[in-house]
C-alpha cells in the first residue's frame, strides 16, 4: 500500500512556508521505504530516504539518509508490556 502526504511548514526568520513531499511505500509485510523532499524550486533540495525492515517479531533495522547525504543504521527491539 502507498501513502502520499504534504506537510506545510514553515521556516526562517520570515516565516517562508516550504511544503514537504512524503512517498512511503511497503514493498513487502516486512519492508516500507519512504522518500521525503521539498517542493521548494531551489537546487539541491533536502530528500530524505529510509528503510525500515522487520526481520523478526521483535527486530527491526532502519536505514536513513538524511538532508545532509549522512547515512545510519539503527537496530531496534519492541517489547510490549501487558
Amino acid at each position: 500500500m502507498s501513502k502520499i502526504k504534504i506537510d506545510p511548514l514553515l521556516t526562517g526568520v520570515a516565516g517562508n512556508a516550504q511544503a514537504r513531499v512524503t512517498i512511503e511505500e511497503n514493498v513487502t509485510p516486512d519492508l516500507t521505504l519512504t522518500y521525503i523532499t521539498s517542493v521548494a524550486g531551489t537546487t539541491g533540495s533536502a530528500q530524505v530516504i529510509r528503510a525500515e525492515w522487520n526481520f523478526s517479531r521483535h527486530w527491526s533495522a532502519v536505514a536513513v539518509r538524511d538532508e545532509y547525504g549522512y547515512f545510519g543504521i539503527d537496530f531496534q527491539y519492541r517489547k510490549r508490556f501487558k
